[in-house]
């Protein structure tokens, strides 16, 4: 079954470059920068009303713009020259030049098929074409029309997104910005974009297929999603001050960074298929949702919030007063320093105390610590470290394990 956000995307007729293949095949599409408007555009035609071809920054945004959807779709761009020679004229399937096109559009673009599929035109009258860079109105539009170009749909022609997710947030095929960050453009297809390209042409398994690391600058605005082909991946709040709030989950959103002085919201989505495993939080009061996979999650300064989902996960507080919650399968959690509040949830867990090297005492059955504000409940198992520990277990089988120190165990019934 087609998932409605894909068929929100899929013009009538399903456009696409590999037609009369299977849906799914990978295909080599060329493309080519105009010099001249081509021959089969008739004389009446708007694109030969003030033809001006791209300078080389624009044709870097498109370059950039068209790598970005290859990234995460089986769909190659090869660039070839405009060559023409009296009456002999030869471009790519795809083209991009400017004309003075009507006012009341930014650009357009025709789907694949015929003389002009995949063509597309930057209005000379725009002054957001000048700039076809990272993060720039005139990005999100070359991501637009190539999107158009390879065989997407407008989010509100035809079945139409509903209008909760009819947004940058969700798609750069939408005409809407995203709803809070209304001033920060997509640098990368969406959620649904990513999603409708793999339909079309498969899935790009290749790109990003090792070990990741996901990075951004300390309160950098931005709004993308990651595909990420495999390997064992992390995404990195550790340098940021704002409090981030990270979703591991496929299909999730997370909010990085910031946007107009405050914190930033819901900008950074994490594709269908794409399997993240790790994260790291910054300095700020960090919630860090973990997924079904075996998770390795570290909340570091700040008092955060982690729920490890299921999985066996391995869970650290860092410093200030955490709250971690194991949730499902048999986790290993670490507060840190702080007051925190652990609960290993359902499976076999484990508190890890083994950095503490004063007395840690710990009923098992109760939660309750030595450090006034500190809980731990639903763990079977205990690290503790080289103080003179006292821990009391539950009815249940434990693991306790001590080092150093003059300990007390009491295994309970």
């Amino acid at each position: 079954m087609v998932a409605s956000y894909i068929k929100a995307l899929l013009p009538s007729g399903n456009p696409r470059w590999n037609a009369g293949k299977a849906l799914g095949t990978a295909t080599t599409v060329t493309y080519s920068f105009l010099k001249s408007v081509p021959g089969y555009y008739s004389s009446g035609s708007s694109e030969r009303n003030g033809f001006q071809a791209l300078t080389a920054s624009q044709r870097t945004g498109v370059r950039n713009a068209l790598a970005k959807w290859s990234e995460v779709a089986n769909i190659t761009f090869k660039e070839v020259p405009h060559f023409k020679l009296g009456t002999f004229e030869s471009v790519g399937k795809m083209t991009f030049a400017a004309a003075k096109l009507p006012s009341n559009v930014g650009a357009w673009a025709y789907y694949p098929g015929g003389n002009k599929g995949g063509d597309t035109w930057f209005n000379t009258s725009s002054s957001a074409n000048s700039n076809l860079s990272f993060g720039t109105k005139g990005f999100q539009r070359t991501l637009h029309e190539i999107g158009h170009a390879i065989g997407l749909e407008h989010s509100h022609d035809g079945t139409k997104l509903p209008s909760s997710t009819d947004s940058y947030q969700y798609t750069v095929m939408s005409y809407n910005r995203h709803p809070v960050m209304k001033n920060a453009y997509p640098v990368t297809p969406m959620l649904y974009d990513i999603a409708t390209a793999q339909y079309l042409y498969g899935t790009n398994w290749s790109h990003n297929s090792g070990n990741n690391t996901y990075k951004w600058g300390n309160n950098a605005t931005f709004v993308e999603a990651i595909w990420d082909g495999g390997g064992i991946d992390t995404i990195d709040a550790s340098n940021q001050t704002r409090r981030a709030i990270i979703n591991l989950n496929e299909g999730g959103y997370s909010s990085i960074g910031s946007y107009q002085g405050g914190n930033a919201t819901n900008n950074l989505a994490i594709a269908f298929k794409a399997k993240i495993e790790n994260a790291k939080g910054g300095s700020g009061n960090d919630v860090i949702y973990g997924n079904a996979l075996n998770n390795s999650i570290h909340g570091n300064a700040g008092n955060d919030i982690i729920y490890g989902g299921a999985g066996n996960d391995r869970l650290e507080g860092g410093s200030g007063n955490d709250r971690i919650y194991g949730q499902s399968g048999n986790d290993f959690i670490d507060g840190g320093f702080g007051l925190d509040y652990m609960d290993g949830g359902s499976g076999i867990d484990t508190l890890d105390v083994r950095f503490w090297n004063s007395t840690y005492e710990l009923n098992m059955v109760t939660g309750k610590t030595n450090f006034a504000g500190e809980t731990a409940i639903n763990f079977e198992n205990v690290y503790t470290g080289n103080g003179n520990d006292k821990i009391t277990g539950t009815a249940g089988n434990n693991l306790i394990s001590t080092a150093g120190g003059n300990d007390t165990i009491y295994g309970g019934a």
